[in-house]
Order: structure tokens, then sequence, then C-alpha cells
């Protein structure tokens, strides 16, 4: 599948992407190793680690990230079984403006801060 959804943020505001998983008669099934794969403007990819991915219900996930590197990011989650990719859009990161403070991050992250922590729901885990 394939969407033109694109999400403008500015540098340093959190993005959150929900991937849901169907079967063959477009219903959601639950997949092993679910990942979402960012990749930023200069074909970088960063991948969510495991324990930064949410299961919202079934065959649903989600994933969250503060893109700092403005320009044009999409976003594609995948699974190893069944295999399977959903597209979920884009995201177009917008430069702070000059003068402006970048956005507080009050929510808990990865180790290598690039990921956000979600609770069991969906929510940004805050500090």
């Amino acid at each position: 599948m394939s969407l033109s959804i694109v999400t403008r943020v500015y540098q340093g505001q959190s993005v959150t992407r929900i991937a849901t998983f169907v079967d063959a008669a477009n219903a959601p099934v639950d997949v092993t190793e679910p990942r979402f794969f960012w990749t930023s403007p200069t074909e970088i990819m960063v991948v969510t680690p495991p324990e930064a991915v949410v299961r919202l219900g079934v065959g649903t996930y989600a994933s969250a990230m503060c893109p700092v590197l403005a320009g044009r990011w999409s976003v594609v989650a995948r699974c190893t079984g069944p295999a399977a990719a959903v597209d979920l859009g884009l995201i177009e990161v917008v430069s702070i403006p000059a003068g402006a403070l970048p956005p507080p991050q009050p929510f808990v992250t990865t180790d290598d801060s690039l990921f956000l922590i979600l609770s069991p729901d969906g929510a940004l885990v805050t500090r």
C-alpha cells in the first residue's frame, strides 16, 4: 500500500507513526519483529529498536521519534512473519525559525536519544 501523507513538523518535534498489518482478507494480523524504518533526507536509514515499538492492538504497532535533520523523511514499517511492509508516508521536517528556541524534550527516549518510548496505549512517556 502506498500513501501520500505528508506531516509537517519542526526540527526536534515528536512525530508518531502507526502501522496496521493485514492479511489477505484485509483483517488485522499480529506479526513478528515489527520494525519502523525512518529514512532521512540524506538517505540514512535508522531503525526503531524493539523497546520503542509498541503493540496497540491486533496487528497495530506504533513508533515515535524527534527528527532533527530538516528535509523530507520517509517511514516504512516492516515485519518478518509474515513478511510485509506498510508505507507510512512522508514527514517534512522544517527548520526552526531564526531566533526561536527548539521545543523542550520532556519525553523518555531510547539510550541513543533517537526514538521516543511509548506507553501501551501509544502515548508519549514523559519524564
